[in-house]
């Protein structure tokens, strides 16, 4: 039975909005998973460079510099699945949505059969006896998931430790994000928590934040 301690993260720093996609990588089995999909030349090279077969994305919110390299990723690797909320998944094809019409180049997913909505407590197997499990957080935007394995956390955008959670987008919300702010560092307790801009904390004291 495989072991949350031989799981390896990679943090790719895109360039869109300094985004971080992780990488979770399991050497044994020579798969991986990615949670969020930013530059995609990064990020197959790196998987290819490895020796790695990509699973699935995790989205934690469908903000375009979270998603714009998914049309890419998904022609080098087809037929892996993409995990986000009912939500997210509308703005994967609406740049509206997804606010890349009012920033960059607009962006929109390729149609795709692969998508899996996830809500509330539902969990997927990674690898070995590994599950994955996703909590609405939503605040920052609707579609905001948080995914947790073992002792690791990803939160997106819905809490980035130092900073005050960006709710002021068309589908946010300040009393949600909030709520989620205080659940996320209720969940961080012992976690390394890695959060969609920024760095790591490998040791997050949540206490600080309460």
């Amino acid at each position: 039975m495989d072991k949350v301690e031989k799981v390896e993260i990679v943090r790719i720093v895109n360039s869109v909005f300094q985004s971080n996609t992780y990488l979770i990588i399991n050497s044994n089995y020579r798969i991986c998973f990615l949670i969020d999909c930013g530059d995609s030349s990064l990020i197959i090279d790196t998987i290819n460079k490895r020796g790695l077969f990509l699973k699935g994305v995790f989205i934690t919110h469908s903000h375009f510099d979270h998603i714009y390299g998914l049309n890419a990723v998904i022609s080098e690797y087809p037929g892996i699945l993409i995990y986000i909320s009912a939500f997210g998944k509308e703005g994967l094809y609406s740049d509206k949505l997804n606010l890349s019409r009012y920033n960059l180049c607009p962006y929109v997913l390729q149609r795709y059969d692969n998508i899996k909505e996830l809500n509330e407590g539902d969990t997927i197997d990674l690898f070995g006896n590994i599950k994955i499990e996703a909590y609405e957080t939503p605040g920052h935007d609707k579609s905001c998931l948080t995914y947790k394995f073992g002792n690791y956390l990803f939160t997106g955008d819905a809490f980035i430790p130092g900073l005050k959670v960006v709710a002021t987008f068309p589908n946010s919300n300040k009393m949600d994000a909030e709520l989620s702010r205080q659940r996320i560092i209720f969940l961080s307790k012992k976690c390394g928590l890695y959060p969609g801009h920024g760095e790591i904390y490998e040791n997050f004291q949540s206490e600080v934040y309460l």
